[in-house]
């Protein structure tokens, strides 16, 4: 989506060209399918001043036909094809996470003087701002993972264990012809304390019960979070809840273009106080192609906040062997201001499964 801008940066790098892959054909190439609209099999080769193009298997060229990008069949002699339409390479971008010792032997023997340098950041940098088109689809995202949540906190009283809430989101996921984002997480009783608790076919247990949910639409992830009650909540854990929910909503109000989310982070941590301690995660994450990307709303981050962005803030007590809370929202910083883009009610519900 932003492959010009790419090239750009690979020239003021000194990049002659960057070569992306993909060599699972049952997972995509995130940052592939980001600049070349591509989520197939097959190699991204991207020239630093001349025309991008594919190398895709035939069992992928209906993808490579609606990237509308030039491509060419991947046979068995397209190293050597790619090198020669390449020319002189005397520095190669590519991406070090994904680059394994058998890609390395191949682009070896093509590229044998030529120094690799990786540019997985310089793709992460640009996939942080959101394009007018990517900010549509997210809202859109937004609006039917609310609502899927939204009818998940309605229908409790259908429930009998962590299994069926979870179910019941994925077969909503289904009718609304979405995917999951991730493998959600439900956790009653004790088990809001561990965050990426796995639901169990035991019954819902009385207490917190934390909900983190996410969808992913045409290609673009959310990820929210709601924390209900089973049962009546005691004084102390209402008070808590209600700390929590106050920490995440003035973290909110105090984004600011500019301020680095490590200041966002940071102030979120003070304002919990002496139970700073409990919560152990980063205040958030971006989130857009992938449900955990840049920026790092965290503490050391030096990532400023820019018009573009879309990121979570979920912060999150846990108490060890007696219970957990936390609350999440997707934020979009639209127009100079931190737009919340998950409608769903914050304010603590009780809520009675089958069998209370």
């Amino acid at each position: 989506m932003k492959i010009k801008e790419f090239q750009l940066k690979l020239r003021e790098r000194g990049l002659d060209a960057a070569i992306l892959y993909n060599m699972e054909t049952n997972r995509e190439n995130v940052n592939m399918h980001y600049l070349a609209n591509y989520p197939g099999y097959g190699f991204l080769v991207v020239p630093a001043k001349k025309a991008p193009f594919l190398v895709a298997p035939l069992l992928d060229i209906e993808y490579a036909l609606k990237s509308r990008m030039r491509f060419s069949l991947l046979k068995k002699d397209f190293m050597e094809k790619i090198r020669k339409k390449l020319g002189k390479v005397s520095k190669l971008g590519v991406e070090l996470r994904k680059f394994s010792v058998f890609a390395q032997k191949r682009f070896r023997k093509q590229f044998k003087n030529a120094k690799f340098e990786d540019v997985s950041g310089i793709i992460e940098e640009l996939r942080m701002i959101k394009t007018k088109e990517e900010i549509k689809i997210i809202k859109e995202a937004s609006k039917i993972a609310g609502e899927i949540l939204s009818s998940c906190i309605k229908n409790f009283r259908n429930f009998k264990t962590e299994r069926d809430v979870y179910n019941f989101l994925r077969i909503e996921c289904i009718k609304n012809n979405v995917e999951p984002s991730f493998d959600f997480v439900v956790a009653s009783g004790i088990n809001p304390a561990t965050p990426h608790h796995v639901p169990n076919e035991k019954p819902l247990k009385k207490g917190f019960c934390v909900i983190d949910f996410g969808i992913r639409y045409k290609g673009y992830c959310t990820d929210v979070t709601r924390t209900v009650y089973i049962g009546r909540p005691s004084k102390k854990e209402t008070e808590i809840y209600t700390l929590v929910l106050n920490v995440q909503k003035n973290a909110i109000n105090r984004i600011r273009i500019g301020e680095k989310f490590s200041e966002i982070d940071g102030n979120a941590r003070k304002e919990f106080g002496n139970y700073s301690k409990k919560f152990i995660h980063s205040l958030g994450h971006g989130v857009g192609m992938e449900v955990h990307e840049s920026p790092a709303v965290a503490q050391g981050s030096e990532t400023k906040i820019t018009e573009g962005m879309c990121f979570t803030i979920e912060p999150g007590l846990y108490f060890p062997l007696r219970f957990g809370i936390r609350i999440e929202d997707d934020i979009l910083i639209e127009n100079g201001r931190a737009v919340n883009l998950t409608a769903i009610p914050k304010e603590l519900r009780t809520v009675k499964p089958k069998g209370f």
